[in-house]
């Protein structure tokens, strides 16, 4: 578990220093924010409400998305290499691309609340619990779905195209 753990910590580390990773997990799920609740929800608070499913939803397939561009600009930047000549096996690996995805969700999620609240009023927020539920259980799965694509892709873009399919 601690070997996980150690990779997950630099797994963030490469991904907090990459601008792209910043603009797409953090600028753009925000800019679905303002898009969804200010206009399509002109700025009415019961109408933000309804609307931060779709904005929860569009975050949690981001994961989906960077994972994918992330393991394959790894294996074309020739970082996965040294992984590999590490003494780690595979299931570490794949725990640590997963966790820090989720790790690193977590905050632009909290934040797109608390702008919600903060800025469009929002003040109703649901179950919490099932909110922290599908959260989770999304940015795993599309995890997954961004490993898969990841391991069967051998450029960039040949994962973009089949990311935008």
């Amino acid at each position: 578990m601690s070997t996980t753990w150690t990779l997950t910590k630099a797994r963030m580390l490469l991904a907090l220093r990459n601008r792209a990773f910043l603009f797409f997990s953090l600028v753009m799920p925000l800019a679905f924010l303002f898009l969804y609740l200010g206009i399509f929800g002109r700025g009415n608070p019961a109408e933000a409400t309804y609307l931060m499913g779709p904005v929860l939803g569009l975050t949690v397939m981001g994961s989906f998305w960077g994972l994918s561009v992330q393991l394959v600009m790894f294996r074309e930047q020739g970082i996965l290499r040294r992984f590999r000549l590490a003494p780690v096996g595979p299931g570490a690996m794949l725990a640590s691309s997963i966790l820090s995805n989720y790790i690193l969700t977590l905050p632009t999620v909290i934040l797109e609340f608390l702008l919600a609240r903060w800025i469009f009023h929002m003040d109703r927020f649901g179950n919490l619990w099932g909110v922290w539920a599908f959260v989770t259980l999304g940015t795993v799965t599309f995890a997954a779905f961004g490993l898969i694509v990841a391991s069967v892709t051998n450029t960039m873009q040949e994962t973009q195209v089949i990311n935008n399919a």
